[in-house]
């Protein structure tokens, strides 16, 4: 299980990162719904909801930051991880 957290772009302080994954949004809720709920079989879909956290190839400190931060505190590692009974299951 890893933390679910965008930091594409880079724009966010890691501080206000920290500070968001504290207050429980490490991602936004309505953004989390649409991926529990995605039709894995839309292609364009995933695109579109891929595409609100697209993957970079740069590595900034800032990523590394957030990373140790979250590694060094069991609270808010565990408050980045997807909330339990959340998880996809098959039909």
């Amino acid at each position: 299980m890893r933390p679910t957290i965008c930091t594409s772009g880079g724009s966010e302080a890691p501080a206000a990162v920290v500070a968001r994954v504290r207050a429980g949004r490490a991602l936004e809720p309505e953004l989390t719904r649409r991926w529990h709920e995605a039709d894995h079989n839309d292609l364009e879909g995933l695109k579109t909801l891929r595409s609100t956290c697209a993957p970079e190839s740069a590595e900034r400190d800032s990523d590394v930051e957030i990373a140790r931060t979250l590694l060094a505190d069991r609270a808010l590692y565990a408050a980045a991880l997807p909330p339990r009974g959340r998880l996809a299951v098959a039909p």
